[in-house]
């Protein structure tokens, strides 16, 4: 487990506050990778999610709370 200032703190998704993630970037051509680049960049979060919302909105299906819709609504 991380420790509680990592996981709440510097290394989670905060709703509207913007915060420095690392991202790749990767061409493909059918099943083969062709090039790829890393990117430090900057990231806004438009919701903090559960693990159960997230995986929800990936799969498609409506995830609410209270006076917020997150998909499809």
């Amino acid at each position: 487990m991380l420790p509680e200032r990592i996981s709440n703190d510097l290394c989670s998704l905060r709703e509207g506050e913007d915060r420095p993630a690392l991202a790749v970037r990767m061409r493909v051509n059918g099943r083969r990778k062709k090039s790829h680049s890393f990117h430090r960049i900057m990231m806004r979060s438009a919701a903090k999610l559960s693990y159960q919302q997230a995986q929800a909105a990936i799969d498609g299906r409506r995830t609410t709370r209270p006076g917020r819709c997150w998909s499809r609504c």
